[in-house]
């Protein structure tokens, strides 16, 4: 299930989650603290309330926004480090948003992307 983007904050503390998250070399529940409160707009009282985000592929995917592909590659393909996500919307036949990250694991390349796409507010 697809996360709804009606909640939103600002650019720049999701972009410098996303930055985090490209510049981890595994899951950080600071971080995944960091992304829910970024996401929901307010801090959980209890932090076992909070996705894995930086650690599980199913949670870093209900991030993507609704109407948003991705994909995800593995092993350095296309990069140095050795997973990268792109995600892309169409809007029509000539429009297309696309955010590529790399990150050390493919839910850190994802989650990235997912959180560079909300926050440009598409």
């Amino acid at each position: 299930m697809a996360r709804d983007t009606t909640v939103m904050t600002n650019r720049e503390t999701l972009r410098s989650l996303a930055d985090v998250c490209e510049a981890l070399s595994g899951p950080c529940r600071e971080t995944d603290r960091a992304i829910q409160t970024a996401i929901d707009g307010y801090e959980h009282a209890d932090h076992l309330s909070n996705r894995p985000y930086t650690g599980s592929i199913d949670a870093a995917m209900s991030l993507v926004p609704e109407r948003w592909e991705w994909q995800l590659w593995h092993g350095g393909v296309v990069s140095l480090k050795p997973d990268v996500a792109f995600i892309s919307l169409r809007e029509g036949a000539d429009r297309r948003f696309e955010f590529r990250t790399d990150a050390a694991t493919p839910a850190l390349a994802l989650t990235a992307a997912s959180l560079r796409a909300i926050g440009e507010g598409l």
